[in-house]
């Protein structure tokens, strides 16, 4: 029906229904008293009397009332009366039980604006009272509908799973009005749900409710209760192991989240994937992890107001909302089905709606990147032939590092008002270029914890340029000799772990440079801890970058020492003759081995070291090596090439005289010669 006409109708009825009601009014035996009631003292009964007459007979004058078009005020439809007329006193205009205008009693003329707000009911009803003054009545009727609309919102909860925190979506109407308006509301889920269970209750507390709009008000809060979570470095640094060593390896698509590995042992750790790095020209892989959260607040069912934005578009961009957060798979997420059910809902009941996100920043977990380390089979091209000047993983840094850092400066500030610290880790070479990532950025922005596994060092004018981070820490097993190149380490600590080789076991750097060092099992590699690791050492990178740093007095690398030694001539590398003796000789300190690094790299992974430590002279060194005192472990930190190969000839009954030795014995093998070689007897003493 055109809106103008039905209008008209509705004023038309209404009047029609206010005559009645006076002409049946006056015939009642009650009207004198209920005038006098009404009135009060300037109650006059006379003039009372001729009113009813007038009443009973019909003579009754309103005003006629036009209704005007839309175009004509700029698209609200009003009514104005044509003409002044001597009307009632006291004007009332109620729709849907509600009264929109109540003048009281007032004489001489009254003129103002009434909005009536849209409804179902077609009828306006007009109620009139009187005295003896005439009152001339100019009011405009028009219909209101108020935009509604709800804003996103974010808040920040403090780290610690019995921490919680208040997020308030402010919900505004356009325009303040006369009457109530109420809208309702409800959550749904978004990435704030538990990645194993698909439990929505478990980032923050769902409701539902009704919000409600005093007259003239136009701005109302819908408060939910956010929850935080154990933090990510609770208790040691075992979620970092698990990014360093299985996330960072594996391919990734924005929006992934990282518990789905294949396993679900790690629990849930509580991130997604927001950028994953991937450079094919020099191999840098890196991930970058995040754990805010988003889950939705949905208005819907308002009376006496309109949602200001279209059902349609909502729905669309709802999921492409949920398609960034949760990554190209999201149709086959527990999020996206909810979400599908709800919306279906909503367009069966055939009503508006609109929402906001609302984004949870866990204080306990800021956002990771997790930097891809050496495949087990690339090891020797990553770490060992990487001959460029200035240091393992040069290359990659540099060519990544504008994206890197763009990256990083982002993820720190994801809000105007709230900044974090991100957490940089990795394993192997992953480590080292942690380690140039974090010196670098370190110069703009602050850092939280940077924890490196199985890592080489760095330059020293890097290393020495790192402005700090919140806590550093290098886990090295004292057999990975990859951890021995590099010249220096970023300032924190180090743990030093020893492996405690049973019988049946044997020293291979090879595994102990892959193996997990805290977690039980690496999933994705399914490396196991071993269990007879423990911690040996926890220092400060002072001593682990001095270029004397060395593994010794370690039993277990001595025996790689004395394996490497008994190799003989050897041609590693083209043109290239050397020694196995030579080599176990650099290996003893970080100095002589970062200078031979490509060498090294050449001969370690030749050998096989079950078959080398079964060997009756090697197990006898071993064994004696866990009987020495402080004397011969200075005596065996100075032993050259001749000294090293002299011990490889050794005898099972040479390396058992040597737990006898007094200090003059070992004093005198760090003065050996070529000449030594030819008997294992220039030994004793």
């Amino acid at each position: 029906m055109n809106q103008s006409l039905r209008f008209s109708q509705i004023l038309s009825q209404s009047l029609e229904s206010v005559s009645y009601s006076l002409q049946e009014f006056a015939t009642s035996p009650e009207f004198i008293d209920k005038m006098r009631l009404a009135f009060g003292d300037s109650f006059v009964t006379i003039t009372a009397l001729n009113l009813a007459q007038d009443w009973q007979k019909g003579n009754i004058t309103l005003p006629s009332i036009e209704i005007l078009p839309a175009t004509t005020l700029n698209g609200a439809y009003a009514g104005y009366p044509s003409a002044t007329n001597t009307i009632p006193d006291n004007f009332i205009i109620r729709y849907e039980g509600r009264n929109i205008l109540e003048t009281g009693f007032v004489g001489g003329s009254k003129t103002g604006t009434v909005q009536i707000p849209e409804g179902d009911s077609d009828q306006l009803e007009i109620i009139v009272a009187t005295n003896d003054e005439g009152t001339a009545w100019n009011y405009t009727v028009e219909t209101i509908a108020p935009g509604l609309n709800i804003q996103d919102a974010y808040v920040a909860v403090a780290e610690g799973s019995n921490q919680t925190a208040t997020l308030k979506f402010p919900v505004i109407l356009s325009e303040a009005v006369d009457v109530e308006v109420t809208v309702n509301y409800f959550t749904l889920v978004g990435t704030a749900v538990d990645g194993v269970t698909g439990n929505d209750r478990i980032d923050y507390r769902p409701i539902t409710g009704t919000l409600t709009f005093a007259p003239r008000e136009t701005s109302k809060e819908v408060e939910i209760t956010v929850l935080g979570d154990t933090p990510v470095n609770y208790g040691g640094n075992a979620n970092f192991e698990i990014f360093a060593r299985d996330t960072a390896y594996q391919n990734w698509d924005k929006g992934d989240d990282i518990d789905f590995n294949g396993s679900l042992s790690y629990g849930d750790l509580g991130y997604r994937v927001d950028q994953f790095f991937n450079d094919g020209s020099t191999g840098f892989q890196a991930t970058g992890l995040t754990s805010d959260e988003n889950f939705f607040v949905l208005i819907s069912n308002p009376v006496h107001s309109e949602i200001s934005k279209e059902s349609d578009q909502e729905k669309d961009r709802l999921l492409t909302d949920l398609e960034e957060f949760l990554g190209p798979d999201f149709v086959n997420s527990s999020s996206y089905q909810k979400v599908q059910e709800t919306l279906n809902n909503l367009e069966a009941q055939d009503t508006s709606w609109a929402f906001a996100t609302g984004t949870i920043y866990d204080e306990g977990k800021a956002p990771v990147l997790a930097i891809r380390g050496t495949q087990p089979d690339q090891l020797r091209t990553d770490v060992w032939d990487d001959a460029n000047p200035n240091g393992i993983g040069y290359g990659q840094f540099t060519a990544n590092r504008g994206g890197v850092n763009q990256w990083l400066e982002e993820i720190s500030q994801p809000e105007d008002n709230l900044s974090v610290k991100p957490h940089i880790t990795g394993h192997s070479l992953g480590g080292a270029l942690t380690q140039w990532v974090a010196a670098d950025y370190s110069s703009q922005g602050a850092l939280g914890d940077i924890v490196t596994f199985n890592a080489p060092g760095i330059s020293t004018s890097a290393a020495n340029s790192f402005g700090g981070a919140e806590k550093v820490t290098h886990y090295i097993p004292s057999i990975d000799i990859v951890s021995m190149a590099g010249f220096r380490y970023i300032s924190g600590q180090y743990v030093l772990s020893n492996q405690l080789l049973v019988p049946s076991s044997f020293p291979n750097p090879v595994d102990a440079h892959l193996h997990p060092v805290i977690i039980p099992k690496t999933e994705s590699s399914g490396l196991t801890k071993p269990s007879g690791l423990g911690i040996d050492t926890v220092g400060s990178t002072n001593t682990l970058s001095s270029a004397f740093f060395t593994y010794l007095p370690d039993p277990d690398y001595f025996a790689i020492q004395v394996i490497i030694a008994g190799l003989g001539a050897i041609t590693p590398i083209p043109g290239a003759t050397t020694t196995g003796a030579y080599v176990a000789s650099v290996l003893t300190f970080r100095g002589t081995t970062e200078i031979n690094r490509q060498l090294i790299g050449a001969v370690i992974y030749g050998i096989d070291y079950a078959i080398e430590f079964a060997k009756a002279s090697v197990q006898a060194a071993w064994n004696a090596a866990k009987q020495w005192g402080q004397d011969a472990w200075n005596a065996i930190t100075g032993w050259g090439e001749n000294a090293w190969g002299a011990v490889s000839n050794w005898t099972v009954e040479a390396w058992n005289a040597t737990t006898e030795w007094v200090n003059q014995a070992w004093d005198a093998t760090t003065q050996w010669t070529s000449d030594a070689l030819a008997s294992d007897n220039s030994m004793d003493s």
